[in-house]
């Protein structure tokens, strides 16, 4: 069965409608985040600049997180073995007197890196990764402490008392915990 002209003349206007609807409705349409990101344009975007973006910051603070642990246990590092050395210093200053008239400031060390490097040396290092008034204390009384000559009449442990004092006292307040990440 066939149409007839009147049918088919129909039959187009009505398509002819529907196309037009179609076209309205898409200039009608609102672009919608998923529309966008399902576009070409959306999913070149989201594959390369985002993940792109992503990846850069993770790893600059990745980078940020081992600079700041290296740091600090650098910082702790140091601590340590000066309040190693400075016991050792102690007990040695304090011992019974064996007609020595100096203080040994060539203590063993905990770190085999620190094994050849001095207290002052140690301390200088600490004020320079860590600069606050602590650390200058802390260097100045470890420069103090090698040029503490024995008094004639004086035990080791009168002469040299003082200033292994302001040490300890200085190492004390330039605690790692003070330190704070530049």
């Amino acid at each position: 069965m066939e149409l007839t002209e009147i049918e088919r003349t129909r039959i187009q206007l009505e398509e002819s409608y529907r196309q037009e609807i179609r076209i309205q409705q898409e200039k009608r349409k609102k672009l919608t985040i998923w529309t966008v990101a399902n576009s070409a344009f959306g999913l070149w975007f989201l594959s390369t600049v985002v993940v792109g973006l992503v990846t850069a910051t993770w790893s600059w603070q990745s980078q940020r997180v081992a600079a700041r642990n290296a740091y600090y246990a650098q910082t702790n590092k140091l601590w340590r073995e000066l309040s190693a050395r400075l016991f050792d210093i102690q007990l040695n200053a304090f011992a019974s007197d064996n007609g020595a008239n100096y203080v040994d400031l060539s203590v063993g060390s905990i770190y085999p890196e620190f094994e050849k490097r001095t207290f002052r040396s140690l301390a200088g290092e600490l004020r320079a990764i860590c600069p606050n008034s602590n650390t200058r204390d802390l260097y100045d009384a470890a420069a103090t402490l090698e040029r503490v000559r024995p008094v004639e009449g004086r035990s080791r442990a009168e002469t040299w008392g003082g200033a292994l004092k302001w040490v300890v006292q200085s190492l004390n307040l330039a605690k790692p915990n003070d330190c704070s990440y530049p």
